[in-house]
């Protein structure tokens, strides 16, 4: 049976009979999941078992045993959304780091050229979108005004067309550019991105000054 798991990095004793993957997922739902957070994380012995909680699965047939090391992360939306505006932000700050270097060699690159580094960023990029979708999905539009943060969004999904479109003619002066020259009409990536690591500092700090009166609370 199983002793012991950690919650959220803290090693909680099973006070009751943990024979199986079922017994323990039944027990953390019903009484180690505080009202408003949900199960967002479960490893079993170094593997992940979230996805079979959420699919269903015979769990019955998983056994545990003292040895069992379990880990499960307990969140709410306000911990998710933080953890997504701090991610969007590292990789803002990932691509910024590269990006002069990045455009100095597309600068000059013969047109057949190899240009992995730049699939990458844009594949990163393309993460940072998604991470602003997830971000102001969760609930914490109260505290934080995605509106310049969305109008951000959508130039920097003009950003990427543009940028493919330049890929796709192998035409690497373009995607220079693109990645670093403003107009009067439009910035390039360069200076979006900054933007965007501003806005992101300031809904983190938001959402995480919201948590401060529920934090005093628990000391």
């Amino acid at each position: 049976m199983l002793k012991s798991l950690m919650i959220n990095q803290r090693l909680v004793p099973v006070p009751i009979p943990v024979k199986n993957l079922r017994d323990a997922f039944e027990w953390i739902e019903a009484s180690m999941i505080p009202d408003g957070q949900s199960l967002t994380s479960a490893v079993l012995d170094g593997k992940s078992v979230i996805e079979m909680w959420q699919g269903h699965v015979n769990l019955s047939t998983v056994p545990l045993t003292a040895s069992s090391k379990f880990e499960v992360r307990v969140e709410s939306p306000t911990d998710l959304a933080l953890q997504s505006l701090e991610a969007a932000h590292n990789m803002c700050c990932a691509v910024l780091r590269n990006i002069k270097l990045i455009a100095v060699n597309l600068w000059q690159a013969p047109p057949l050229s190899d240009q992995s580094e730049l699939q990458q960023m844009s594949e990163d990029v393309e993460i940072v979108i998604d991470l602003i979708d997830h971000s102001k999905d969760l609930g914490v539009d109260t505290y934080v005004d995605f509106g310049p943060m969305i109008d951000l969004q959508a130039h920097l999904k003009k950003v990427i067309l543009n940028l493919s479109a330049a890929f796709a003619r192998s035409d690497w002066r373009a995607c220079a550019q693109i990645l670093l020259r403003d107009t009067n009409t439009s910035t390039g990536l360069e200076s979006t991105l900054k933007s965007l690591q501003e806005e992101f500092e300031s809904a983190h700090l938001r959402v995480l000054t919201s948590r401060a009166p529920a934090l005093i609370a628990q000391l």
